[in-house]
């Protein structure tokens, strides 16, 4: 709730359905003690299939918001 991301899988509202590349994450914390970071399965934190192209980071997202790998499905990305 402190993101005000309240609706990040099927929302129309851009502005509240997508992390900041500027908050802290848990990944980007433990990178700084040496920690490397995994994703997998879904991610649902930039916006969906219906607001896709107006997320700024596009498919980087995953890495912007911190983790250094991403096995799975972004929203409008197909699996990799």
């Amino acid at each position: 709730m402190r993101t005000n991301v309240t609706n990040a899988i099927l929302s129309v509202d851009l502005a509240n359905s997508q992390v900041s590349p500027y908050e802290t994450t848990t990944p980007k914390i433990l990178k700084t003690l040496g920690y490397e970071s995994g994703l997998f399965g879904k991610f649902h934190l930039t916006g969906s299939n219906i607001n896709a192209a107006n997320n700024p980071l596009g498919f980087t997202a995953v890495h912007q918001l911190g983790w250094d790998f991403f096995a799975g499905w972004q929203d409008g990305a197909p699996p990799h």
